[in-house]
């Protein structure tokens, strides 16, 4: 039996084969087998190769600094404290977990989570001798860096850092976790109900089926004061108290997700307030440009008909890239870059039209005068035989680049910016505040996205640049 449980029956007899026996008969025997050889020596997991388990679950995996190559083992799940408050539709869930060191020497931990689909994380916290500090989020690179730098065997700092790893997961490197000792993490995200037949539906994923954790203390508790229902159903035999619900189970291993079903409150369109508050930043980082004028956020469920959508005709959008090939930009680095200009391109369709600019102090197509042009297969292939050609060299003036790159686009199509580069001017508008006032004079909001080519690129100004309709992600050898 490689995964599972078979009952069977000979005769008289009864029995059950468990995942990693085999059973014979004629007598019936059951004996254990082994079902893979792990000739990595402990680095590799058996059995099915997605080992995340449920979204809501935190996992904290072990192993002693410094040992790098060494397989991470799970620490004990202790205690796990799940408190929701439903407010209108939206639901607000903080997941506090307390994980517990068996060993007998200190270890460092990964701490993996993810968190539901459409959710939007709002706090990750640590305890630090007792008291809790909020982390902040990190790119990828950006943390480990500062990880390795401030962590060693030995050390007694830990910084607190979360990478944004894919869409929805995240994980933090723990340090120190003394033996015999607990460390507590705490995770806190916003998602709307998910509305069915009338209702409206909240669920808390911790079930992971066989693979399930086992946690020695489990407590999920409702608040629904605010959130309109008349009637409410639970799952997992939860108790429903006067606007609350219940749920307490110990030394449990969750199979099965915890959902709670809410009547959708009476009335007519409702609208929700989303207080603004700065999200916690680095030590020494700079305040988001505009942040100190950030207001509330109010959010209007709104359902547009569908014969709005019927006599739309589908329609292609223009692309401009703008490659940064300045002096200060290194050839491994000018590769890297033409090779992501590629990669965007391969994407486009027959009714698209794309133009690729190299950027230094001005912008100049490598299309000459044509500039936008139909995205088929000679079109892009020409301009990315040009791309390949363009010598490197010259100052970055970036928000002249970006200026002249928003003004191929034509005004009656949907249109985007792509920058890909270090961005990193040395001339004209320096700092993101500037950049950002540059690109507000333009006649038309520009849609923008960037490509951060390499460790040392200022993802920081790429990000302040994009905020508020675009994306900046970073990209290494």
């Amino acid at each position: 039996m490689i995964r599972g449980a078979v009952s069977w029956r000979s005769g008289d007899e009864r029995g059950v084969v468990e995942s990693g026996q085999r059973q014979t008969f004629a007598p019936p025997a059951t004996e254990p087998v082994t079902l893979w050889h792990d000739w990595t020596g402990g680095l590799a997991r058996p059995g099915p190769g997605d080992a995340s388990g449920p979204a809501g679950v935190g996992v904290l995996e072990a192993r002693v600094p410094e040992e790098v190559g060494q397989a991470r083992w799970p620490l004990v799940i202790r205690r796990l404290d799940v408190q929701v408050r439903v407010v209108g539709d939206m639901a607000l869930t903080e997941v506090e977990q307390v994980f517990f060191n068996p060993a007998s020497e200190t270890v460092e931990g990964l701490y993996r989570v993810r968190v539901p689909e459409g959710a939007v994380l709002q706090r990750f916290a640590v305890d630090r001798s007792g008291r809790m500090v909020d982390g902040y989020v990190r790119e990828k690179a950006q943390a480990r860096q500062a990880y390795e730098a401030q962590v060693y065997r030995g050390s007694t700092l830990d910084p607190a850092l979360l990478e944004w790893v894919a869409p929805g997961r995240y994980q933090a490197r723990i340090y120190p976790i003394a033996a015999g000792e607990t460390r507590r993490i705490v995770v806190r995200y916003a998602e709307w109900l998910t509305a069915r037949d009338g209702a409206r539906l909240y669920r808390y994923p911790m079930g992971a089926g066989r693979r399930a954790p086992r946690i020695q203390e489990l407590s999920v508790t409702v608040e629904l004061d605010e959130s309109g229902a008349e009637h409410v159903r639970a799952g997992m035999g939860a108790a429903i108290e006067e606007g609350r619900v219940r749920l307490r189970r110990s030394d449990f291993a969750p199979r099965a997700d915890f959902w709670l079903e809410l009547d959708a409150p009476q009335g007519g369109q409702r609208a929700w307030q989303a207080p603004h508050e700065p999200p916690p930043r680095a030590p020494n980082a700079p305040a988001a440009v505009g942040e100190a004028d950030e207001r509330d956020y109010w959010y209007l469920p709104l359902r547009l008909p569908d014969a709005l959508f019927e006599d739309a005709a589908e329609e292609g959008m223009d692309l401009v890239v703008v490659a940064d090939v300045s002096a200060a930009t290194d050839r491994a680095h000018l590769e890297l870059g033409r090779s992501m200009v590629e990669a965007l391109t391969a994407h486009l369709g027959d009714d698209d039209r794309v133009a690729i600019v190299t950027s230094d102090l001005t912008i100049r197509s490598l299309a000459g005068e044509e500039g936008l042009g139909p995205a088929t297969e000679a079109w892009v292939d020409g301009l990315l035989d040009a791309l390949a050609r363009a010598p490197a060299g010259g100052a970055t003036d970036l928000g002249a680049a970006l200026g002249a790159a928003a003004s191929l686009l034509a005004e009656d199509r949907p249109g985007a910016v792509i920058y890909i580069g270090d961005g990193a001017p040395t001339v004209g508008e320096m700092e993101a505040a500037g950049l950002l006032e540059r690109l507000a004079r333009l006649p038309a909001p520009l849609r923008l996205y960037a490509v951060a080519i390499g460790a040392d690129a200022n993802l920081d100004l790429l990000e302040a640049l994009t905020r508020g309709g675009g994306l900046a992600l970073r990209v290494e050898e």
